[in-house]
């Protein structure tokens, strides 16, 4: 079963691509010259940064706009600093979550490709309010629906350092595993 919907999600994620890039093609919106504009003061700025930093909100509106306005390739070996929403859509891929939502109990969604400046971890940010991290069922589930991947629950305070190549995730690091508990990095 877990192999069936990892298949669907990846599916969903290729389909989804394929989308942005017919839109990309048929409309150009990187040839458009009010965007090429901004584009240009966008670059400007960020080349006068040491770091960038990337907030939360709308992490399907916060897509759009860093895709639009190439973020990634402006990044160059800059840190990144990133948070909730932000931290989401620099990963390979975005899921959307919330075992309480208002409208009632719902699975985690695939929701599209994230940006893939990290790769091999998927974050969970304000877990303790969205996630039921007490419930060994949803903890198992979640965590093998995204196997190989590691799935990270992160709450204010929590931190990974991602140096191009390797994750730091430092001691006391939150992991869900695929038995419905969380390990703890450097932690018996």
């Amino acid at each position: 079963a877990f192999a069936e919907v990892r298949e669907l999600d990846r599916y969903h994620l290729e389909r989804v691509r394929e989308i942005q890039h017919e839109f990309d093609d048929r409309y150009r919106p990187a040839e458009r010259e009010e965007l090429a504009r901004h584009r240009e003061e966008i670059a400007h700025r960020i080349e006068e940064s040491a770091a960038i930093g990337i907030a939360g909100g709308h992490v399907g509106a916060l897509l759009t706009r860093l895709r639009l306005f190439d973020i990634p390739s402006l990044i160059g070996l800059r840190p990144v600093i990133a948070w909730s929403a932000g931290a989401m859509a620099l990963g390979e891929r975005v899921v959307l979550f919330h075992d309480d939502s208002p409208q009632g109990f719902d699975h985690a969604e695939v929701h599209e490709p994230g940006l893939g400046l990290y790769r091999n971890l998927l974050v969970f940010p304000h877990a303790r309010r969205r996630l039921r991290l007490d419930d060994p069922e949803r903890v198992s589930l979640l965590a093998r629906r995204f196997q190989p991947m590691q799935c990270i629950p992160m709450d204010e305070g929590d931190r990974i350092e991602w140096h191009h190549h390797y994750a730091d995730l430092h001691s006391g690091t939150r992991l869900l595993n695929g038995t419905g508990g969380i390990d703890q990095v450097g932690l018996p």
